[in-house]
């Protein structure tokens, strides 16, 4: 089985791109471990061809955006009824009161998917042009609680330096790769050059 680095989706053979992110599916420049450790994989250099449309497919994985996106179904219900109520029945007592509701939620679903979108726009620029430093995980604890597809959620903390300033960060992921993660083990992070707060490990678990 091959999985993307990248994206962390499954193939049953090899291809040379992921059909999900667009990213290259190849041999990767390890970095020599120590013997404690399992062997450090490095990126190819960016630019990368990461597909523009991932965005929305990070989106609808989002579970901020699924929320987003119920929400406006209802702000949409009661502005309709609203709108019924207060110009068809003419019962603007009772409309206009809905309205004001379906306008909250829709506003308030609005700026969640602006947000969540710049989000994963980034997340994209992030595969597409991040540069590999060397970090190392901080905490590694699987949720026992939650399984989706027989594989229990895998919740990272990791830590890493850009020009002598220190960023932690935390990813939960299903590790589809099956990668063991330890505290203090060196993990490979891609950083923004110009927003180190915006990274991902890499591969992606």
């Amino acid at each position: 089985m091959v999985v993307c680095p990248w994206c962390g989706t499954n193939y049953a053979a090899f291809q040379s791109n992921c059909s999900k992110c667009g990213g290259p599916i190849q041999a990767v420049q390890a970095v020599p471990a120590l013997p404690s450790e399992p062997e450090l994989v490095m990126p190819p250099p960016p630019p990368r061809e990461i597909a523009d449309n991932y965005r929305w497919k990070l989106m609808l994985a989002d579970s901020w955006s699924m929320g987003a996106a119920t929400f406006a179904l209802i702000g949409a219900i009661f502005f309709l009824v609203g709108l019924v109520l207060a110009v068809v029945i003419v019962t603007a007592f009772v409309g206009i009161p809905f309205l004001g509701i379906g306008f909250l939620f829709l506003g308030g679903s609005g700026a969640v998917f602006y947000w969540r979108y710049k989000e994963a726009v980034k997340g994209v620029d992030i595969l597409r042009n991040g540069e590999a430093v060397i970090g190392k995980v901080t905490r590694a604890e699987l949720n026992y609680s939650v399984q989706v597809n027989g594989r229990n959620p895998l919740t990272i903390g990791y830590q890493f330096q850009v020009a002598g300033k220190e960023y932690q960060n935390t990813l939960t992921a299903l590790n589809h790769l099956d990668l063991q993660f330890e505290p203090g083990q060196r993990v490979c992070v891609l950083v923004l050059p110009n927003a180190p707060d915006y990274n991902s490990l890499y591969p992606h678990p």
